[in-house]
């Protein structure tokens, strides 16, 4: 049966339940959870030999309550708790398709009589008292133990309902019950039905000890009809050797009871159960609370005028099952709650709805609903709906639709749109979804904020294929080719009303993505990545000497404005030596005395930094190849000293910036600023005074402090007021 069930499953999962798992990590994930159940005495049974729904619930709660499990086979254990989820889901739907293709409902009955006095289950024990006693029949729940034996009655008749092969296999487990009590030595494994039944037992006494006798036990073929039951039955006190004078059994066929008056019968006492906790514990049944089960019980027995006789594993076995479990409480929400919520969906209009926005706009009618949270709407709504689902914290109403399919559909009203068009035209996406998208590969900045879809710009294929030849040929003979080289005239005329950025990026994505990679203006081939700074440090490389003037022509051929934005500085401080203003050269040039230069560097920095511009003697300076400047200072500070380093905001060619020992610990250069402030005469609550005293010090190059202004000026009061400066 294990082969069967699992490839039933693996159906199921493959006919798109497994969602973005792959059914066969989901099944080796299922396996190997169910051998460690197995040889943990969690469970007796494979977990693929489980048929019940509330059974495996049962199980389930053990295997996620296991800390031993949780501890040493974590990823097993966090992939156990969402794929167990999907086999729970596989069993109540095989559960109902079951119960839709019964056309036929057969009943086995079954009761015990001692001495031809009928009893029932919950007399047993009294009738042992006094067996003299007459007691009245009443009916027992076939999902129970039916016979707690503890005496050889001279007849014996099981009563029990069964309306599938599942019904059937419980009555014949609640057989193999009776048989434990009567035979002590017996140890049932388990039992399975796919045609036919086995029953395993795990121990029996050979009259001086116990000893195991694994995979014997008895077998018999059977379909399971109302006749065959009756073999089995008399089969398993015969194989057993049962001294059971005079056994009786005797199975009742029926059909003319309908579907609904069987389900009443077999799940009274479930539904008693459910009834009471979704009227009595409106706000939650706590399942680990003592208290709420002994309340449980005594709304139970003033319902019904009967004890409930199942302990709290039974009972958190069916809520598993049943009811909506939150943060360890158990709801029960009747139909009207859930086709209210299925309906404000729908009142929405959309397929995807942002979870938090649709909490917010029934907030009231949630909670008048019992439903408190967003997570708890979660659960809500993925307990009790089938085909809807919540993937990146959106409710889909649709499989097959997604947000930025949303998106894209708007696009094709029209061609371009804001962030805040997009906001009002699908007022339950969030905003950062809209962000998003269009920083997908498929969307195109037009202007500050607004955007176009690669389907709504015109270009030619021929053109395309003009570009791609282009940038072969080209890469045929160096490692790089800039977008400012292609010839995107054609394509800049044809959509006018575009960002010269989202043209030349546009045609990239559609013509070179395949073959290609584009880091800014830098196309390369695929896995050859390049940047500007790599390209112009290269340059650098190759050179003994270069000008500044140079370098920044350089930078200014790969931006399409013909601009350069300070690469050329960084890649010319962090491959060369700039020994003046306009001068970058090799290090072979340059010869430096570390040791004194770093002595020298002393005499002026005392404390932990100080303003490269408060160097203003070289006198002390060792001759190192060139004349000494603040220029070659920073070179020498940035790149060679043992004892200091070169921060500062920005690179820049206006000697702006600190020389700071390494030894000092701080977070960033705004901390230097605050401590220069800390120390310095300046009112610090006079904004205009700060800008000015860092400014002429060297420390910035403009009179403020821009968006870190308030940090800035607070941590120097706080240096200040402690004594720290």
């Amino acid at each position: 049966m294990v082969h069967k069930i699992r490839s039933e499953f693996e159906i199921w999962l493959s006919s798109g339940n497994a969602k973005k798992n792959q059914p066969d990590f989901i099944l080796k994930n299922l396996s190997d959870v169910s051998d460690y159940a197995l040889s943990k005495n969690i469970s007796k049974v494979s977990l693929f030999e489980i048929l019940s729904l509330r059974e495996f619930n049962f199980i389930r709660t053990k295997l996620l309550g296991n800390k031993m499990f949780r501890i040493t086979q974590k990823k097993t254990y966090r992939a156990f708790e969402r794929f167990s989820k999907l086999y729970a889901d596989f069993l109540k739907q095989f559960k109902t398709e079951i119960k839709q293709s019964e056309n036929k409902v057969e009943m086995a009955v079954a009761k015990v009589e001692i001495n031809d006095k009928v009893v029932g289950n919950s007399d047993i024990d009294h009738i042992i008292a006094d067996k003299s006693e007459v007691l009245q029949e009443e009916t027992i729940d076939w999902g129970k133990n039916l016979i707690f034996a503890k005496t050889k009655p001279r007849k014996m008749i099981f009563r029990g309902i069964a309306t599938s092969p599942q019904a059937w296999n419980f009555l014949l487990m609640d057989v193999c019950n009776a048989l434990m009590r009567c035979i002590p030595y017996i140890d049932i494994l388990g039992f399975t039905w796919d045609g036919t039944s086995k029953i395993l037992f795990q121990r029996e006494w050979n009259g001086e000890n116990w000893h195991k006798k694994i995979n014997r036990g008895f077998w018999v073929d059977t379909n399971f009809s109302a006749d065959n039951i009756v073999k089995i039955i008399r089969k398993l006190f015969d194989y057993y050797k049962v001294d059971i004078n005079n056994l009786e059994i005797t199975i009742v066929r029926s059909t003319s009871i309908n579907a609904d008056e069987t389900k009443r019968y077999c799940s009274d006492i479930e539904e008693k159960v459910i009834n009471v906790i979704a009227t009595r514990f409106i706000n939650g049944f706590r399942k680990s609370s003592k208290i709420d089960f002994e309340r449980f019980k005594n709304f139970f027995a003033d319902e019904y005028d009967e004890p409930f006789q199942y302990d709290t594993e039974w009972l958190n076995s069916l809520l598993e099952t049943e009811a909506l479990i939150y943060d360890e409480r158990a709801y029960i929400y009747d139909k009207n709650v859930v086709n209210s919520v299925r309906l404000y969906l729908e009142q929405i209009g959309s397929p995807c709805i942002y979870i938090d926005a649709f909490f917010n706009k029934y907030l009231n009618e949630l909670y008048i609903h019992n439903i408190f949270s967003r997570d708890m709407l979660r659960a809500f709504i993925e307990k009790n709906y089938h085909g809807i689902s919540i993937k990146w914290d959106y409710i889909l109403l649709k499989d097959n639709i997604s947000p930025s399919d949303l998106i894209k559909e708007i696009f094709s009203e029209r061609e371009t749109w804001s962030f805040d068009e997009l906001q009002e035209r699908l007022p339950y996406l969030k905003m950062d979804t809209i962000r998003q998208a269009m920083n997908g590969p498929d969307y195109f900045r037009v202007d500050k904020g607004t955007y176009i879809h690669i389907d709504n710009m015109d270009l030619p294929n021929s053109e395309g294929e003009k570009i791609a030849k282009f940038v072969e040929d080209k890469l045929r003979l160096r490692d790089y080719v800039t977008a400012n080289e292609l010839d995107l005239s054609m394509f800049e005329n044809l959509n006018s009303h575009c960002s010269f950025a989202a043209v030349r990026d546009a045609v990239f994505y559609k013509f070179l993505s395949d073959k290609y990679e584009k880091t800014g203006q830098v196309i390369t081939k695929i896995g050859n990545k390049l940047r500007v700074l790599d390209i112009i440090e290269q340059y650098c490389h190759e050179a003994e000497m270069v000008s500044f003037e140079e370098l920044n022509a350089f930078e200014a051929t790969f931006d399409p404005k013909g601009n350069s934005h300070s690469q050329c500085l960084i890649a010319g401080h962090n491959t060369m030596i700039r020994v003046s203003a306009e001068l970058f050269v090799s290090d072979s040039n340059i010869d430096f005395d570390v040791t004194r230069i770093d002595e020298a560097i002393k005499l002026y920095c005392t404390g932990n930094f100080i303003p490269i511009r408060k160097v203003t003697d070289f006198s002390l300076f060792p001759f190192a190849g060139y004349p000494w400047n603040l220029f070659l200072l920073e070179s020498y500070v940035r790149r060679f000293s043992r004892v200091f380093k070169y921060d500062v905001r920005a690179v820049n060619s206006a000697n702006i910036g600190a020389i700071v020992r390494k030894s000092f610990a701080y977070n960033n250069y705004d901390d230097i600023l605050a401590l220069a402030l800390a120390k310095s005469p300046i009112n610090l609550n006079d904004k205009k005074a700060i800008g000015n005293y860092l400014f002429n010090n060297g420390y910035i190059g403009w009179r403020n402090l821009g968006k870190s202004e308030s940090k800035i000026i607070k941590g120097a009061k706080i240096l200040r007021e402690g004594g720290a400066a």
